[in-house]
């Protein structure tokens, strides 16, 4: 698939500047395919490369791969014994790293889909991108998501502190950039403040792109309820027994980038 001009201008800019970025396309413009043109000029067949998604989305990224490499790849492999590109969900991400350690290696390039899963610190799925970077595993890295920040402005810290703005921790983050009100459980988040230091730093190692901006012309999205009938007590077994369905194990889940915070 031939790349649109805004997603070959990006595609240049994490050629010559980024190795590290956040890749915050509106869902819909082609996160999967810049990410994996970007993989397509780096790659060596001597290299290591990982590519974390969640774990009903690993079948299209095998189908992409093919697609735009045309190569095949490990999913969700036990061990990394030979160079290559190797396809792991969020939920395997977490053993492989945190328990197991057969992942805890150099990585030539990880992609992380759906980079919401690891927006928060407290998480085993953070915590096992932490541990490769602080261990400095990761050459490059490509966090991609639509949403880079859902609720509150908290939710930015783990996408900034794993494409390189490393230098800040979580609460400091948070008193920077977080305004809160006294509650009972200690503080709620309200609103952001420091607004245009945040931006500047975003700027660092984000590429957002809007559908308004470079696809007007595409339809708006659509939004449909399905309604679907919900299989009976023996039918789940009867799907899970057969391997059809096994409902209980989805799993739906920039040079010198630092920010320096001045204190008076």
């Amino acid at each position: 698939m031939k790349l649109y001009d805004f997603q070959e201008q990006d595609l240049k800019e994490l050629i010559n500047n980024k190795d590290k970025a956040l890749i915050a396309y509106e869902m819909g413009l082609g996160k999967t395919y810049l990410s994996l043109n970007y993989l397509k000029y780096i790659f060596n067949t001597n290299g290591y490369y990982l590519i974390v998604t969640p774990l009903y989305l690993q079948m299209y990224w095998k189908d992409k791969i093919k697609e735009v490499l045309n190569r095949s790849c490990f999913i969700n492999s036990d061990n990394v014994n030979s160079p290559g590109i190797y396809l792991l969900n969020y939920a395997k991400l977490k053993i492989k790293i945190l328990k197991d350690h057969t992942y805890l290696r150099p990585w030539d390039l990880i992609i992380a889909d759906e980079a919401n899963y690891i927006k928060n610190p407290r998480t085993k799925r953070f915590r096992a991108f932490k541990k490769l970077h602080e261990k400095n595993l990761i050459k490059r890295i490509l966090l991609l998501t639509g949403t880079p920040m859902q609720n509150n402005v908290t939710e930015l810290w783990s996408l900034l502190y794993l494409s390189g703005i490393d230098n800040i921790t979580y609460y400091q983050f948070i008193e920077l950039f977080a305004k809160k009100i006294k509650a009972p459980w200690g503080y709620k988040i309200i609103g952001l403040k420091n607004k245009k230091l945040l931006i500047k730093a975003l700027k660092t190692i984000m590429i957002r792109r809007l559908r308004k901006d470079v696809a007007p012309s595409l339809p708006p999205k659509v939004f449909e309820i399905i309604k679907m009938d919900c299989p009976s007590e023996e039918n789940l077994i009867r799907m899970k027994l057969n391997g059809i369905s096994s409902i209980a194990n989805l799993d739906f889940d920039i040079p010198n980038r630092k920010l320096t915070v001045f204190h008076s």
